[in-house]
């Protein structure tokens, strides 16, 4: 056997693992992506078509000091409070619209 052979063979196998590398990776990529992808429409098919904003005095905020930190700065430029709603088909959350 001389060098060249052993060279091309050696050549040949590498090749041959890179392709198979690339094969396996478009494979996971291409499963994963479809899988996503209908993970995707049955979030969407749970989604109601609409939702009823109910304004809300006192809301009981899991971080109220968080939510007054980030609109304060924008109340500040200018922007009008236009209250704390709760949204029906959602129970615990809150809106704040500004």
């Amino acid at each position: 056997m001389n060098l060249t052979f052993f060279l091309e063979l050696l050549a040949a196998l590498l090749t041959i693992v890179s392709i198979q590398r690339g094969l396996r990776h478009l494979l996971v990529r291409h499963v994963g992506k479809k899988a996503l992808a209908e993970v995707g429409k049955r979030a969407m098919m749970k989604l109601p078509d609409a939702v009823r904003l109910s304004r809300v005095e006192f809301p009981a905020w899991t971080n109220g000091g968080f939510v007054k930190e980030q609109a304060e700065p924008l109340l500040r430029c200018g922007f009008e409070d236009a209250g704390i709603c709760n949204v029906d088909r959602m129970p615990g959350v809150f809106l704040r619209i500004l």
